[in-house]
């Protein structure tokens, strides 16, 4: 994007014609001999230093988006939406119904959860009052069969664990044997691989002394049978290895599950002994229930029990209060989409549709990064549609992203950084998705003291800009001077120089202090020749008329309209 620049500075006239000055310019430097210099009107090449103003913009293209859309999200935990009151387009109200939803399933399950509840209660309330009841004869004789059959059980597996200690010596026995046979076997394998390597050897060196013809051939058929034989006796101590292996492994494991029925048959025994020792605890206290401990204990349990099923019956009654039928929306617009389907199942961050305020609309723009650094908030944009004619409007930067991002154009790929603009009085013919143009207004100053850009020259080694004063005696003086916006065809001056001194609307960096306008005006033109000629030639660095570095009337740094030289 390119950045558009407009000067109107105080009324600087330059006089001098570029052919003639082209011609003088010609004759000076390469016609061999010093031309003689006419006599040439010098306010005509002198600028004036005046007030004026300065003006700076950039343009853009943007697309027209809603400042703001509302998000209507579902109520109520996993509701289904049971009808849209409003469509795509609609204008609503605040307070206006949106949706309802289908609670009656909700609303059955609540109700039937509370009654069960209920009952629930009243049941843990009776058995919290036979807590405190002493037994009945039937229930003493029950305990009293109880204790019978505990003790029973517990004699029972306490036989069959003595048992196992005969057992579990046994397997242990096997499990050493078969760590001996593994052992053995292992030994058996080194001498049968010692044996096989040292007839494979045998083998290859007949081989050899067969092909020297020092042995029959009968001899060394002799020794490859011999190898085979101690190959195979290899191949059959490997086998009584695995052989081995396997046994020691099914013993480990018949030891480790006689020893988990051993596990197994001790769990039983403790809980015949628990529950033997319940029932006669619960004999014992028959006649008074609550003279113990354990009792009393049961008793709070039973109580906290009650508690709750209490909170949970107080927790359903309140999700049935509290079931959402309907949703109605909190601000007014038009409904921009509709964004699920009636009989969905929602949940309390759903979105099911939203709402926009088409009088408060932004306008979205990507600048490029070389003009991003003007950019700042709140600087003013004016903004036009070729669809729309004769209508301008305003509005004003209220967003930089943080960072750029690439954006692809017809010559490839371009570093952007985009922005938000804000729009004056959108007026309801501006919709979201129109294309405008945007003039981002980046400097404004009005009454600054100005000078043709092209009188401007910068110090190639101090860096410091300069002019060449005019004096009453028309000649000029190289001035040291402070620039604030540099411009195109004018620059803020912010010190050096004062209002309605003289300066030379053309400056050159072969200029001297002393020089008469006149001599120095040749000096300008032949610059802005040699300029023009390197432009053309494509060596140059752009401009309008006579650009360059040096001086002359626009291009790139040192003409009118250029940058610093």
């Amino acid at each position: 994007m390119k950045a558009k620049v407009i000067r109107i500075g105080a009324i600087i006239v330059i006089s001098v014609t570029v052919v003639f000055g082209g011609w003088l310019s010609y004759k000076y430097f390469f016609g061999g001999e010093k031309p003689e210099i006419p006599l040439i009107d010098p306010n005509k090449a002198i600028a004036t230093v005046g007030k004026g103003e300065i003006k700076e913009s950039i343009t853009a293209s943007g697309i027209v988006a809603l400042a703001e859309e509302y998000e209507v999200y579902a109520e109520g935990e996993s509701n289904i939406v049971k009808e849209f009151f409003v469509e795509e387009g609609d204008t609503v109200t605040g307070g206006q119904l949106l949706v309802n939803y289908d609670v009656d399933d909700k609303k059955e399950e609540y109700e039937s959860k509370i009654k069960e509840l209920e009952i629930n209660l009243q049941n843990e309330k009776m058995s919290l009052r036979s807590i405190a009841l002493p037994l009945s004869d039937t229930e003493k004789k029950e305990l009293e069969n109880s204790i019978a059959q505990a003790e029973k059980t517990v004699y029972d597996s306490q036989v069959k664990i003595d048992n196992y200690e005969d057992s579990i010596s046994k397997q242990k026995t096997i499990i050493n044997n078969a760590k001996r046979d593994i052992d053995n076997a292992k030994r058996n394998i080194d001498n049968a691989k010692n044996d096989c390597e040292k007839a494979s050897k045998t083998v290859d060196d007949n081989k050899e002394l067969l092909d020297a013809g020092a042995i029959t051939k009968e001899e060394y058929d002799n020794s490859v049978d011999e190898h085979k034989k101690y190959s195979d006796t290899y191949d059959d101590t490997i086998q009584a290895y695995d052989d081995a292996v396997q046994a020691f492994n099914d013993a480990e494991s018949e030891l480790k599950n006689i020893e988990k029925d051993r596990e197994s048959d001790e769990y039983t025994l403790k809980n015949a002994e628990l529950n033997l020792s319940l029932a006669q605890s619960k004999l014992q206290k028959s006649s008074n229930p609550m003279s113990d401990e354990e009792t009393q204990i049961k008793y709070k349990q039973q109580q906290n029990q009650i508690a709750l099923t209490e909170n949970s019956l107080s927790d359903y009654k309140r999700k049935l209060s509290e079931l959402v039928y309907s949703t109605s929306s909190l601000v007014s617009g038009r409904v921009t989409e509709i964004c699920i389907d009636e009989g969905t199942y929602t949940e309390e961050n759903t979105v099911m549709l939203k709402i926009a305020n088409f009088d408060q609309l932004i306008v979205e723009a990507s600048i490029a990064e070389y003009d991003a650094p003007n950019l700042e908030l709140g600087q003013k944009v004016i903004m036009t549609s070729d669809g729309i004619e004769g209508k301008v409007y305003t509005g004003k930067i209220i967003k930089i992203n943080s960072s750029a991002s690439a954006e692809s154009t017809n010559m490839g790929s371009e570093t952007v950084v985009p922005i938000e603009i804000s729009v004056d009085n959108p007026d309801g013919v501006l919709k979201p998705g129109y294309n405008l143009d945007l003039e981002i207004i980046t400097v404004d100053k009005s009454e600054v003291l100005i000078v043709p850009t092209a009188s401007v020259i910068r110090d190639s080694e101090t860096k410091e800009y300069y002019v060449f004063v005019v004096g009453n005696d028309n000649k000029i003086k190289k001035t040291a001077i402070d620039v604030g916006i540099y411009g195109e065809t004018s620059t803020e001056i912010i010190g050096g120089i004062s209002e309605e001194q003289r300066v030379m609307a053309t400056a050159s960096e072969e200029m001297v202090d002393g020089m008469a306008v006149q001599e120095a005006v040749v000096f300008a033109n032949a610059g802005a020749s040699q300029n023009k000629k390197s432009d053309d030639e494509g060596k140059g660095e752009g401009g309008m008329m006579f650009g360059g570095p040096g001086g002359g009337m626009g291009g790139g740094p040192g003409g009118m309209g250029g940058g610093p030289r």
